[in-house]
């Protein structure tokens, strides 16, 4: 007589619970990705000019919107606002703060 381990492991459930393991594995999807951007890491003259044109134009001036508008990388956006602030080109709105820089644009303004 076999003993209850061996049927357990010869009976007719242990081939099908073997092949289900085998054949049902879960498909992960690959979730959408973004494509990289291709920034700019050194201003080049047309850059340069649009910061100086358009920056100061807009109502509201921080890194990201700097860096989306000039298609370049963060740290060039930090630099071009501080840049601008020196030239007296835009003004910093509110209190600032080392994380998130504010400014707003100089757009005909005599009092500043």
């Amino acid at each position: 007589m076999q003993s209850a381990a061996k049927l357990r492991k010869t009976g007719p459930r242990a081939a099908t619970s073997i092949s289900k393991k085998d054949t049902t594995k879960k498909k992960w999807s690959k979730g959408k990705q973004k494509e990289p951007l291709s920034l700019a890491v050194f201003y080049d003259k047309g850059t340069y000019d649009k910061l100086i044109k358009d920056i100061p134009a807009m109502k509201l001036i921080t890194v990201a919107t700097v860096s989306d508008r000039l298609k370049i990388t963060g740290s060039m956006a930090r630099m071009g606002i501080r840049h601008l602030a020196e030239k007296k080109l835009i003004r910093p709105c509110g209190e600032q703060h080392s994380a998130m820089l504010v400014y707003n644009g100089i757009r005909g303004e005599k009092d500043y």
